[in-house]
């Protein structure tokens, strides 16, 4: 997993993400799954004499088998004159053999050989898209599988944000490679505004007051209280129609719908105003939010899938993209010697 932040003030596109790269395999829940049965409820047993366990996609669970540190998650994608175009990723990690890094230079190469020229930083964005599907499908061998497997695919994910020669303001679009979807961000309004992808419950709670994973588990707490108070009213203005004597007339049941629950829960947004924050403001702004994901995963209890260094980068108008304070690789076991 991974923390991809990208923000849109008037004069600048700020992106930051995490470091941490988790090799992650899919595990079937042995400890709670139970046996396989034949049709007369006796165990399977298999050629070898062991027992079976039946493939329950229900009880598939991903499981974290290792981490790495120093993974380059943001890039430039596109650089020409005054459109300058950058990316963060989250998701997959490799596709074909080659870091999603890597895959960005050689979409950088392919452009300035074929000496594409973009306008918008929308163009440039579908045509990365496309170009990463291609990886992506063959990394999958998507023709060969069936619409059950491709269900279970793990996708590559984009934030994708800078400015375009012909774009009025800066723009940030989010991509799905498995969805095929790349939907532009902060349409309306002044155009500026905050974006995360990637694991970000964190930073979801501190910016608008709540994350997706709490309002459902609201709604659904709600729904089942009021369905049984409905049940217990029901009840109880039947019996006491019966106490009564009263008979209603027997009609048809009809099914009663659920209502519409909406609750406040945008009315404690973080009150920025993101447009008008000057160049150090935001990309103060960008690297909290990381970090804060980042440290709350430092201390949560399990393997830490969000963390190590925090990369931020910007873009302006007429200027390339600028990663800030990168460090070069370092040669740092330079032995035990006290006078090293």
């Amino acid at each position: 997993m991974t923390i991809n932040v990208a923000m849109v003030t008037y004069d600048s596109v700020v992106l930051g993400c995490d470091s941490l790269s988790s090799v992650v395999e899919s595990m079937i829940d042995v400890a709670s799954s139970p046996f396989a049965l034949d049709d007369q409820g006796r165990e399977i047993i298999d050629a070898n004499g062991d027992r079976c366990l039946p493939f329950d996609p229900s009880r598939i669970r991903r499981v974290t088998a290792q981490v790495f540190g120093g993974v380059s998650k943001m890039f430039p994608l596109y650089e020409h004159e005054s459109t300058n175009v950058a990316a963060v990723t989250s998701g997959m990690a490799f596709l074909c053999g080659l870091p999603i890094s890597e895959l960005a230079k050689t979409y950088r190469q392919r452009c300035r050989d074929a000496h594409l020229i973009f306008l918008t930083v929308s163009d440039v964005a579908q045509s990365f898209l496309a170009f990463v599907r291609e990886f992506w499908e063959r990394e999958m061998r998507w023709p060969q599988l069936s619409d059950a497997e491709r269900s279970q695919l793990n996708s590559v994910e984009f934030l994708v944000g800078g400015f375009g020669q012909n774009d009025a303001y800066g723009r940030v679009f989010r991509m799905d490679v498995m969805q095929r979807t790349c939907v532009e961000r902060f349409t309306s309004g002044n155009h500026c505004g905050v974006c995360w992808t990637g694991q970000s419950e964190y930073v979801e709670r501190l910016m608008m007051g709540s994350d997706r994973i709490l309002q459902t588990r609201v709604g659904q707490a709600m729904k089942a209280v009021m369905a049984e108070q409905r049940t217990q009213i029901l009840q109880r203005v039947a019996d006491d129609l019966e106490e009564d004597h009263i008979r209603i007339p027997e009609r048809p049941e009809h099914a009663v719908a659920e209502p519409a629950i909406d609750l406040p829960w945008f009315e404690a947004i973080a009150d920025i105003r993101i447009g008008a924050l000057p160049i150090q403001y935001a990309i103060d702004l960008v690297s909290f939010l990381v970090n804060t994901q980042s440290g709350m995963q430092h201390f949560e209890s399990g393997i830490a899938t969000v963390g190590g260094r925090t990369h931020v980068g910007y873009v302006q108008r007429g200027a390339r993209f600028r990663p800030l304070n990168e460090l070069d690789v370092l040669h740092r076991n330079v032995g035990y010697d006290h006078e090293l």
